[in-house]
């Protein structure tokens, strides 16, 4: 029994002594797609690309509390389109929305004491810009090809999340939030 006890002791502090996964200087590029979301289409006529997501983060500040603070960016982008042909005349209508995200981010990152394991959550103010076109080949349409900036606005969100590392740089995460989709699962690359 005693020798049962003092391995589980001593796997444990060896366990907690690892180091943490993430530090301050450390810098982590991910890439992912996104899954759900304010911006869908659904119907015969529509199409839809999928939520693209990209961010950088680097390791600013350290002792704050047990954890780290982290800074960086977020780009996202998402495509809508709707495409209608009229048979009777054979005109056809397009429309396309699409939304692009950048913002800057920070965050928490709590130490697990596990070198394969980071999670984290934060905040990002971004500016969501909206680009509609439509086109068709209607002579009576009022403008046959025409594009402006929609709904585009700042925005503040939270959001959360957890990477995994498979290797000592190469790992992959889900985190959730507001950005260009609720649930973003993807690959990154810790340097």
């Amino acid at each position: 029994m005693k020798k049962t006890i003092l391995t589980f002791t001593i796997a444990l502090v060896a366990w907690a002594c690892q180091s943490q996964s993430f530090e301050k200087g450390t810098s982590v590029i991910s890439a992912g797609v996104g899954i759900g979301g304010n911006y869908n289409a659904s119907g015969y006529y529509s199409s839809q690309s999928p939520a693209i997501g990209i961010s950088f983060e680097k390791g600013l500040i350290e002792d704050v509390g047990p954890g780290i603070i982290s800074g960086g960016f977020y780009l996202g982008y998402k495509s809508l389109t709707y495409h209608y042909n009229y048979g009777y005349n054979n005109f056809f209508y397009d429309w396309k929305w699409s939304y692009t995200i950048i913002g800057l981010r920070g965050a928490y990152h709590y130490p697990l004491d596990n070198e394969k394991l980071d999670v984290y959550g934060g905040i990002m103010i971004g500016f969501n810009y909206c680009k509609f076109s439509e086109k068709t080949n209607d002579p009576t349409y009022y403008d046959y090809q025409h594009t402006y900036s929609q709904n585009s606005y700042l925005n503040t969100t939270f959001f959360a999340g957890g990477r995994y590392y498979f290797t000592e740089n190469l790992g992959g995460f889900a985190e959730v939030g507001y950005g260009i989709a609720y649930l973003t699962i993807g690959i990154n690359y810790k340097f």
